[in-house]
Formats: C-alpha cells, structure tokens, sequence
C-alpha cells in the first residue's frame, strides 16, 4: 500500500508502535482490572481489535492485473528463505530469554523480583526508540545483511544481562538489547521483501511468524530445564548462545544463495528519506 522506497519506513513505525503499547499494556491491564472490573482489560482488547478490523475496511484494496501476484506461493518457494526464519527464531529466543527469566535472575541477584515490570518497560521503549531511529534515514548495506548483524549484536547485549552485577547492570543490558532488537523485527520483514516475488509475501510472512513462535516456545521449555539444574545466569547465557548459533548457521546457509528469486523485485538502494536498519 506504500511505495518500495517507503516501506522501510512503514515498518518503522509499525515497530515503534508495537513496542510502545508492549510497554504501556501491562500497566493498563493492571489498572483497569483493579479499578475498574477484572473483565475490563479483555473488553478494552476486543473494543480494540474489532474497531481496527473496521478501520481496516477503509483502506483502498491493493490491485494488480499481472497473474503471478494472484497466484499462491508454492511450498518449495516459501521454503526457499528458511535462512530467514530461522532468524526470527533466533530473535524470538532472545525475546524468550529476557523476558522469561529476568524474574529468577533478579531474585537470584538479590533485586527485588518487582523490577522486573519497570525493566521490561524499560526493553520496549528502547526498541521504540530504536525503529524511530531506523526510520529516520537510509544504511548501509543490504536488509538480510543488517539483520545478521543486528542479531549478533542483540545477543551480545542480552549475553551482558548474564555477567553485569546488581541491578543497573541488568538494565543496561536490557535497554541495549531492546534498541537493537527493533531493528531485528524490521529487517526481517525487509529481507523477505527482497528475496521473493510479491505474490509470496503473505504466505512468507506467516511461515516467518509461525517459526518465531517456535522459537519462543522451545526457549521458554529450555529455560525451565536449565534453571532446574543451574542459575538463572546461565540460562541466559544460553539463550544468547543459542540466538547466536542459529545467526551463524542462517548467515552460512545463505553463502552462494541467490540474492533475488525469480520474480522478486530488489530494492534499489533507498534515498536519505527512508530507512533500513540501525546498526
């Protein structure tokens, strides 16, 4: 719905709008259901979501006459890119680590178990911060590459969660990590853009948000095995570990891969108005 050099930007401000409701939500459930009515988080939230559903009828249908964008994405097209959804697993796990361990490696540090809300406020709105800065100019590079690299730098900020003593440690690693980790939601969707035809996008996207609900799901089961049987830092670390591991192995199996499919329309390189990752 948006120009080719727009798009960067879109999902900018799609990622800063997420992360800043990821941010406010819990402190709204929390007073409308002790103030108001314990049902009254869910009525807000299905309010919310059938006035988007409407508000989504309004926005012009994008048409295009050519058949392959009216075609469906075939199995062996949408699994082309699994080097980018192992990415957004990776991502997920990272996710995954900090936000369902931070409790026990609080307690475990001595820090009051009640910060664990405020610091993972704290997550959301540095990744706020890092989409708007993302979207307000151009770098270098193409979109899969800064996703590597933005991946690799996330989980050695969430990595310093594990070894940063007291509680200002564990903050800078969290706000580290949110700031780089709204990149990673960016590039992502930038990647797929870039490597298949148009009329894959929805199925790719799907595939891509199914594998990083995978990824959160084994993390939060590993994480359990893990701090049965060592600390909450060293869960972390693994997380880290593992976030890392399946960057290298997505970066290796991409190495003499294509870099368009058949049909796909590469960016040109974007001007100074748009964006593409913060590095």
């Amino acid at each position: 719905m948006v120009k080719d050099t727009a798009v960067p930007r879109a999902l900018s401000v799609e990622a800063t709008l997420t992360q800043i409701i990821w941010a406010a939500s819990p402190g709204l459930v929390v007073l409308l259901a002790l103030e108001i009515e314990a049902g009254a988080p869910l009525l807000l939230g299905g309010v919310l979501a059938a006035t988007g559903a409407l508000l989504l009828l309004r926005l012009p249908e994008h048409r295009d006459a050519g058949p392959a964008v009216r075609s469906g994405a075939t199995g062996r097209v949408l699994l082309s890119t699994w080097p980018i959804y192992l990415t957004s697993a990776a991502a997920m796990t990272m996710l995954a680590t900090a936000e369902l361990v931070l409790p026990a490696l609080l307690e475990d540090r001595r820090v009051a178990v009640g910060w664990a809300g405020p610091l993972l406020a704290g997550f959301a709105l540095a990744g706020a911060a890092g989409a708007l800065c993302y979207g307000m100019r151009s770098w270098s590079g193409s979109a899969r590459t800064q996703s590597l690299v933005l991946l690799t730098v996330t989980a050695g900020c969430v990595g310093l969660i594990a070894v940063l003593p007291g509680l200002p440690g564990i903050a800078a690693g969290l706000l580290l990590a949110g700031l780089f980790q709204s990149g990673v939601m960016v590039t992502r969707s930038l990647s797929l853009r870039e490597r298949l035809p148009e009329h894959a996008h929805a199925g790719a996207y799907s595939v891509m948000y199914a594998a990083g609900g995978v990824g959160y799901g084994l993390t939060a089961a590993l994480s359990a095995v893990v701090l049965s049987a060592a600390s909450p830092a060293a869960a972390v670390a693994g997380g880290a570990g593992v976030a890392l591991l399946a960057t290298a192995v997505s970066a290796l199996a991409e190495r003499g891969v294509p870099k368009h499919m058949p049909g796909s329309r590469p960016r040109s390189a974007p001007s100074d108005q748009c964006a593409e990752t913060r590095p």
